[in-house]
């Protein structure tokens, strides 16, 4: 069994005039996807026909501003991802030498911290053993308290 000849140049001028693709479908007695494929494979080649209305002729072009608009925002939210991609990934690399730094710092506080102890255990053992050092008073000429 043949298939039935479309006539693309009605159902464009249908399309233009606002009809929907499922009542295209339905009009035209073929399936959706089969629309669609025309409407890719042909959109860019195909030169609008003379003989469509001017009512027709500014659909057309309505839809096509709006697709353009469309398409622009699509794009610059794509640009705003990426942008955002790109600032993710700095921050990851600073928040990264940010760890290494404080991880640099913990160790000198403690290296710090160690030494600290070490000499005030000596200091401590030095007091408990006598090796205190008597201080002279200002007032005390030959250094006795």
């Amino acid at each position: 069994m043949a298939k039935p000849k479309i006539n693309w140049d009605d159902l464009i001028i249908d399309y233009s005039s606002g009809m929907k693709i499922s009542e295209l479908s339905a009009k035209y007695k073929v399936s959706r996807q089969a629309i669609y494929q025309y409407f890719e494979r042909h959109a860019i080649a195909r030169a609008v026909d003379i003989n469509i209305s001017e009512i027709s002729r500014i659909s057309l072009d309505d839809r096509y501003s709006k697709m353009h608009v469309l398409y622009s925002q699509l794009a610059d939210i794509q640009n705003a991802v990426e942008e955002c991609s790109a600032n993710l990934k700095r921050s990851q690399f600073q928040m990264m030498a940010l760890f290494r730094h404080m991880e640099t710092l913990r160790e000198a506080l403690s290296d710090i911290h160690d030494t600290h102890i070490r000499k005030t255990i000596a200091d401590l053992r030095s007091d408990l053993r006598g090796d205190i050092k008597p201080t002279v008073l200002d007032d005390d000429p030959d250094g006795t308290t």
